[in-house]
């Protein structure tokens, strides 16, 4: 009898949990971000600033040339080879946001397929795991509460870390067409692409934990590890990509 009432309610348990942190986390953590046009706006502000300031190194640039006299020879390196990085750094400043929004849609499309694929899950609880299983569930509903609210934050200044690195794009484009300098853009590009494609990943983690919830391979301890795996991915991803960093207010994901 004990029993029985241990696995019925283990089993309500995980359903109600597992149901709510889904819509939950489908309406706040992997909801598609929506784009401001006052970011497109400061965007222009910062392409303009910066394209008077290439088109005046362009233009001596060019100037020297032809007069050979106006670029020092202590400066490396030759002002056609400067004109050059000038004028690509000027053609791909118009492409950013384009280039942003369109992985932003990939990335949303990458969502929307994982949290679909987990519609379908339903929990299976044996026996044998239904003794100590109430407790342990419980122990699921605490930590999925404390990573959406921990996610929850992650998730708001991803958005402004988005829109800061967009905004600032033309500047970080300018500096290696002036000074030939790929470590800050190349840095710039990989924060991009963690902001944002952190969360593909952690969509594809959150649907391992369901899955892994709702197999009776594992303990429901291994469950909550993946939880709280969720909370190192972006470390892991930062390795991976070659960008290591301490934390910080804008960019959590160090």
């Amino acid at each position: 009898m004990l029993s029985s009432f241990s696995h019925w309610l283990t089993q309500w348990i995980l359903n109600q949990t597992t149901h709510l942190s889904l819509v939950v986390f489908r309406q706040v953590i992997f909801a598609p971000l929506a784009w401001s046009s006052g970011v497109t706006t400061l965007f222009h502000i910062t392409r303009g600033v910066v394209m008077a300031g290439l088109a005046a190194v362009a233009g001596w640039g060019f100037l020297s040339t032809l007069w050979p006299a106006l670029w020092p020879g202590g400066v490396a390196p030759s002002p056609l080879r400067m004109l050059q990085r000038v004028l690509t750094a000027a053609i791909l400043t118009w492409l950013v946001v384009p280039a942003v929004q369109w992985m932003l849609e990939v990335n949303n499309a990458i969502v929307r397929e994982i949290l679909a694929s987990a519609q379908g899950f339903a929990p299976t609880i044996t026996t044998g795991q239904a003794l100590l299983s109430p407790l342990l569930s419980g122990l699921i509903v605490i930590v999925s509460a404390l990573l959406l609210v921990y996610l929850g934050i992650f998730y708001a200044l991803r958005v402004v870390e988005i829109f800061v690195l967009t905004a600032l794009s033309p500047v970080m484009l300018a500096w290696w067409g002036v000074t030939g300098d790929a470590n800050g853009l190349g840095r710039w590009g990989r924060e991009v692409l963690i902001a944002i494609f952190i969360q593909s990943i952690h969509a594809a983690v959150f649907w391992l934990y369901l899955h892994l919830v709702y197999s009776t391979e594992i303990s429901q301890f291994e469950a909550v590890g993946v939880l709280f795996y969720m909370t190192r991915v972006p470390e892991q991803v930062r390795r991976l990509l070659g960008s290591p960093g301490v934390g910080s207010v804008l960019m959590p994901w160090r």
